[in-house]
Formats: structure tokens, sequence, C-alpha cells
């Protein structure tokens, strides 16, 4: 990392707010445990309610069993490479080993890793290309082995050989933080109290289940479903403190890997994995409302038939319906052992047919996702990546659009796409001009 990024304004903010997100979080988390251990029910079951809630310091009862869980919680997460032995995971990194003809960049990938791990200076013990329509990447931890980068093959095809590099520096960045450990590190303690509170849960349950008559079964039903609902609330609470600091540790994973890399890559990766997952949103909608059982592979299937960048949502639900057919009827060919010279004519035959019987889908607004940001719209000299001043000028137009790229996918552990995209676009100015 370039001493002057690590002193840049932003970055040094964002490791502040990291350390007190990361601190703060843990505390909550601790001490709600604390007191969630020192909560009693007191049974009664001659009164109505059945039982009081008594609050008695936890002193450290059972001390044994709570260190048995952590340790049997960072055992079974931590401790398993569960893409090892996964038909559907490919290793590509230290080796590649048995690609199919789908993972056509496996060597490329192979010498894209090894090249990070050594600006980054971390050490990856494996990285894994799966079998998944959803364009997703991750870092992981094992034990017994050290940092894991799982790539899902739709992310590989939707990205070009720049954006791809800025999402492996990414991930690496997240290694490089040991950010999943410290992530077990910062939920352990909502997990431990998530299952001290299911416990308390089921004691109400059973006193419940004792009641003697209508208005105790009401009452005590009643009791249970507050509860049911404080814990939930409780437990949200935990959680979105929790996400706060995920999403400074991404913030600082994009700055890291832009700077490992460039700022035109990560910025392109972005725009794509949003474009994406509209495209994702409308292919399902259209295919969950004319058809049943919809399975992830039929999903996938039909997700091949689409270009990155196509924004008419409309277009995109019709084509969605008649891949859907027409991977139908090819499978049922193969499956009744048509001659492969005659499935062409099969196909298109029966395509036709049963298109008479689908009717166009309608258009709603609680149906039809909204467009991505127009983001081609910059692309001047057609290359679909922009850089330089197509770049500035797309970041001007998200400035003055404050309702683009502000989607649910920064509801949780990562931030708003928007807000990635103009982080970037602040720390690394000089570099977009």
């Amino acid at each position: 990392m370039s001493h002057s990024i690590e002193q840049h304004p932003v970055v040094r903010r964002l490791k502040w707010k990291r350390r007190g997100l990361g601190a703060l979080s843990f505390l909550i988390s601790v001490l709600t445990m604390y007191v969630t251990l020192s909560l009693e029910w007191a049974i009664d079951l001659s009164s109505t309610k059945g039982m009081e809630l008594v609050f008695t310091p936890w002193m450290g009862d059972g001390f044994w069993w709570i260190v048995i869980a952590i340790v049997g919680i960072l055992m079974t997460t931590l401790s398993v490479d569960r893409y090892a032995d996964n038909s559907s995971a490919v290793q590509v990194y230290p080796y590649v080993k048995d690609a199919p003809d789908w993972l056509h960049n496996a060597n490329e990938i192979y010498e894209m890793v090894g090249e990070l791990s050594g600006k980054l200076s971390v050490n990856i013990d494996r990285v894994y290309v799966v079998d998944q329509y959803i364009p997703n990447a991750f870092a992981s931890f094992v034990f017994h082995r050290g940092h894991v980068v799982i790539l899902y093959r739709n992310l590989l095809e939707i990205m070009d050989e720049t954006s791809l590099r800025s999402v492996l520096a990414h991930e690496m960045a997240h290694a490089k933080s040991d950010d999943v450990l410290h992530r077990m590190i910062n939920i352990l303690p909502r997990i431990l109290m998530g299952w001290v509170l299911l416990l308390k849960g089921v004691q109400l349950f059973g006193v419940l289940l004792l009641s003697n008559d209508v208005w105790t079964l009401l009452v005590r039903g009643g009791v249970l479903v507050g509860y049911a609902s404080i814990v939930s609330i409780l437990l949200a609470f935990i959680q979105w403190w929790e996400n706060q600091y995920s999403q400074i540790k991404e913030n600082l994973a994009d700055v890291y890997g832009a700077a490992y890399t460039s700022v035109e890559g990560s910025i392109n990766a972005f725009l794509r994995l949003n474009d994406r997952s509209h495209m994702v949103e409308a292919v399902t909608s259209a295919l969950n409302s004319t058809f049943d059982n919809v399975t992830g592979k039929t999903l996938e299937a039909v997700l091949s038939k689409f270009p990155t960048g196509a924004k008419d949502m409309k277009w995109v639900m019709d084509v969605a319906i008649e891949s859907y057919i027409e991977n139908t009827i090819r499978a049922l060919c193969v499956a009744t052992k048509v001659d492969k010279g005659r499935q062409a004519d099969v196909v298109s035959a029966l395509k036709s047919e049963l298109l008479a019987y689908v009717p166009s889908v309608e258009i709603k607004d609680n149906v039809l996702p909204e467009p991505p940001f127009a983001w081609k719209e910059f692309d001047w000299n057609h290359d679909g990546f922009l850089q330089g001043n197509e770049l500035s000028a797309m970041v001007q137009a998200l400035l003055e659009d404050p309702i683009a790229l502000t989607d649910k996918e920064g509801s949780g552990t990562h931030p708003p796409t928007r807000e990635r995209i103009l982080l970037l676009a602040t720390v690394f100015a000089d570099d977009l001009k």
C-alpha cells in the first residue's frame, strides 16, 4: 500500500471508524449477552402468566459451557473448507485443478492471484471458482490452511479482465486485514445470545403447554409472542451495529483494491455487478410470475442469454420466458434421447406452439424492477468499459441524480453501490481527471 493512500484523510477516517465501530458493536453484543444471561424465568404455574422475569447478576455459572460453545462455533465455521470436495467448485490457485470447458480463463486468474499476493504481501491458500449463476465473490478463512477466496462463475462472465483484477484485489484486501476473523469474533456474542434466548423461549413454550384453561392459554401465548417480538427487535438492533462495522470494512477493501489495481477497474466492477443484480431480479420475477418450480440451473441457463448492460426490462422479461421454454424443451429432448440432429427442429416447433399459450408478462409496478443506472450512456468509445472522461461524466451524473443506485443492495453488510463509487471518486479524484 502506497504511503499516500494510507495518509489520505478519507482513508484515515475510515480506519478510525472501523476501530470504533468494531469495538462499539462488540461491546453492545457482550453487554446484551450479559443481561440475557442474568435474566431468568421464575416458574409459577399457579399464576396466570406462569412465570415472572427475575434479574440476577450473572456470576459465571456455566462458564465452561460457554467456552465449549465458542470453540464449537469457531471450529465448525472456520476449520472446514467446504469447497475442497465440492463438485461445483474448481480450484484455480495455488494451481489449476481439472478446469472444465466453461472456465476458460483459469490460468489468467492464477496469474492475477500470484501477482496481487506479492503486491499486497498476503498469503492466499486457495482460490475457487464455483459454478453459480449469482455474480458474487467473498473471502473466507480456514484455521489449518489460511485465507480462501471464492469467485462465482457468473462473476467471471460479466467482468472484463481489469474489473476482475480489482475484485480479486478487494477480496485479498479483506484477507490482508483478517476481516473474516474479526467478523467472527464480532458476531460471536450475538450467536451465543441467540441460543440462550432460544432456550428461554422454549421454557415459555413449555409453560404455555401446561395451561389449564383458555384464559391462561391466551395470557401465556401473549407473553410468548411479546417475548419473540422483543427478541427479534433486540437481535436486529445488534445486527444493525454489526452491519455498520462490516460496511466500513467493505469501504476500506474498496479503497485498497483500487489502489493496488485501478480505480477504473473497481468502479466498472461495481457498475457491472449492479447491472447484473437488476437482471437477476427481472428474470426471476418473470419466471416466477409465469412458471412453477423454477430451479437454479434453469435460471442460470436463462441468464446466459442476457448481455451486460441490457436495460429494457420488458424485453428482459419476454426473453426470459422464451428462454425458459426453450431450455425446458431441450432438456426433454435429451431425456427422451431425441437425435441431436433433430433437436433444433423439435425445439423450434414446440417453442412456437407453447409460446402461443403463454401470455406476455403484464407490466406492474410491483413486478417490474427498476432499470439500473444507465452507465452505458457514458461509454462514448463503445468498448464496454468506462475510463477517464467517461468515468468523470458518469460520476457527475450520479451526483446530480440523488436516487441513482440507491437500491436495497446497501441494506446489509455491504454499502450501497452509489456510496462505494462516490467514495472511490473522492479518494482517487486525481486519477479520474
